[in-house]
């Protein structure tokens, strides 16, 4: 280990100190249960849980786009998503069945992912791509696994990652969907799963988190990863494209700052993963300038860190003073990688 409590990961660096930094305070923020999160009762509906976490993670990617009312709630994102699938799930348990997956349409899609179920309202894009990962998807899972999600569960023995044989992760990435080599997709499917004693994890030290834009640019603002190539790090701040192997880089790097930062106590892995994708989306947001130092809150409101935790808010982030960026202009430009992907 280098002084400082750094050392190298790839083209960045992990600042150990700075993660204990963020661990102290994430700790002391408590979580109220996930509103996404169903524990099924019996088998049949644990297939079905497993069926509909499987597909809509599948296309969980690009969300931007996505905002509306759904059972009259106004929802943006990954939320919007999540919420019109689950409402077509109660409706018909069956939906997500893999012989119905292989042969859904971008029409059908559309109309699942809309305010009222007509496709025409859709704000969803990249329709062709998301349809194609489920078509792939459920191909695999018959041509592999008899068209059942349980099956990657039970020929993994649970285990992430095992000393011999196939875990979560390797049969995971015969799907394209999951094909990342960060595991963005594998990592958040694992874990809510497990989260909803769906895929109980036997090795839960191997789970790690689900590296996505907002998470890259908490790590990269906060000083958790320190970026040694002056043109990679010129690229990140002037948010000009990067290649796939900058792209993973800086990914791997963010998820190695952040696996060592869920180890600390008062922390795991999927309450750290919670607590920071909140933060991203909302005072860390793309949209705007994050919201430290001088900036004051204007959105509490629409707040998802306040309506998921029992954070006071003084109308500043959490990491408000320990995040490096938060006193740093500089520091503060840096944006996560800017390339085209289905990974996250």
């Amino acid at each position: 280990m280098s002084a400082g409590g750094a050392r190298p990961c790839t083209s960045a660096w992990v600042d150990e100190e700075k993660c204990r930094e963020i661990s102290e305070t994430l700790s002391r923020i408590q979580l109220h249960p996930d509103p996404f999160i169903r524990k099924p009762r019996d088998s049949e509906q644990k297939r079905r849980e497993a069926e509909y976490w499987f597909y809509m993670i599948a296309v969980c990617h690009a969300t931007r786009t996505l905002e509306g009312f759904v059972n009259g709630e106004w929802l943006r994102g990954n939320d919007y998503l999540l919420l019109a699938a689950r409402r077509r799930l109660d409706a018909d348990p069956s939906y997500f069945d893999a012989e119905r997956m292989a042969r859904i349409s971008g029409r059908d899609l559309r109309a699942v992912i809309s305010d009222d179920g007509d496709p025409f309202h859709s704000k969803l894009d990249r329709i062709q791509e998301r349809v194609e990962l489920l078509h792939g998807c459920a191909e695999v899972l018959l041509r592999d696994f008899e068209g059942d999600v349980m099956k990657i569960y039970a020929r993994s023995g649970g285990y992430v990652k095992p000393v011999e044989g196939q875990g979560l992760l390797d049969l995971l990435a015969r799907f394209k969907a999951y094909s990342d080599p960060v595991r963005k997709k594998s990592f958040l499917l694992v874990a809510f799963l497990n989260e909803a004693g769906v895929w109980r994890v036997r090795d839960p030290e191997n789970l790690s988190l689900a590296i996505d834009y907002h998470l890259m640019r908490i790590a990269l603002r906060s000083g958790a990863i320190r970026i040694l190539d002056r043109s990679l790090a010129a690229k990140l701040k002037e948010r000009k494209p990067v290649t796939e192997s900058e792209d993973e880089a800086v990914r791997e790097a963010a998820r190695a700052a952040y696996q060592f930062t869920a180890r600390q106590p008062g922390l795991n892995v999927f309450s750290l993963d919670s607590l920071l994708w909140n933060i991203g989306r909302t005072c860390c947001f793309y949209e705007h300038d994050p919201i430290c130092g001088d900036q004051s809150c204007w959105k509490q409101s629409q707040c998802t860190l306040l309506k998921r935790t029992d954070y006071t808010c003084p109308g500043r982030c959490p990491l408000d003073g320990v995040c490096l960026g938060s006193r740093d202009p500089d520091q503060r430009r840096y944006w996560e990688t800017n390339i085209y992907t289905e990974y996250y």
